[in-house]
């Protein structure tokens, strides 16, 4: 029958295996494109995802991509135009925390933008959103990795965005991938 036929026809998706260090694109469109995620970018560090980005429907594509979502504990927000956070607002109406790394303006345009649109307390948000604030050219140890570290500074944009470099040291190998948004 039709319903054998479809289980059959599914193909089982084996998990990626995360790289020690390393990349992997999530999408590679714009807000306009129609036929293409948005761009967002997991940057894996010590075998752990910091994704970039959050597009919207994020854990099913992240699903469908073979990665387990509680590998990629760790958002960068580069700003809040819905096609780079939209993902952060789901798993706050989902209840899922998100430890969200970025700046304090960043951080503060999204919390007023959250509360507009959800019409939930800034106290709500807060329980299911760890902000780890990062100032521009200070560079800080990643909460959760040993030896990886964040740099962050401001690019431009028609609002507040941020880019950043993530290194990761170990022993006298220094390894550095940057996303400029």
């Amino acid at each position: 029958n039709s319903i054998a036929l479809k289980i059959k026809n599914k193909k089982e998706l084996k998990p990626i295996q995360a790289p020690f260090f390393g990349v992997t694109f999530i999408g590679v469109g714009s807000g306009f494109s129609h036929d293409k995620q948005n761009s967002s970018v997991i940057v894996w560090a010590e075998g752990k995802g910091i994704l970039i980005d959050v597009v919207a429907e994020n854990n099913s594509i992240l699903s469908k991509n073979g990665i387990n979502k509680n590998d990629v504990n760790h958002v960068f927000l580069t700003h809040v135009h819905s096609d780079h956070d939209a993902g952060v607002l789901e798993n706050l109406l989902e209840k899922r925390k998100t430890n969200l790394i970025t700046s304090r303006i960043i951080y503060e345009s999204f919390l007023r933008k959250s509360q507009a649109l959800t019409s939930l307390s800034r106290e709500s948000i807060e329980k299911f959103v760890k902000f780890i604030e990062v100032k521009p050219n200070k560079k800080i140890k990643i909460p959760g990795f040993k030896n990886t570290f964040f740099e962050f500074d401001y690019s431009l944009h028609s609002i507040p965005t941020g880019r950043c470099k993530v290194t990761l040291v170990k022993g006298k190998t220094k390894k550095t991938i940057s996303h400029s948004g």
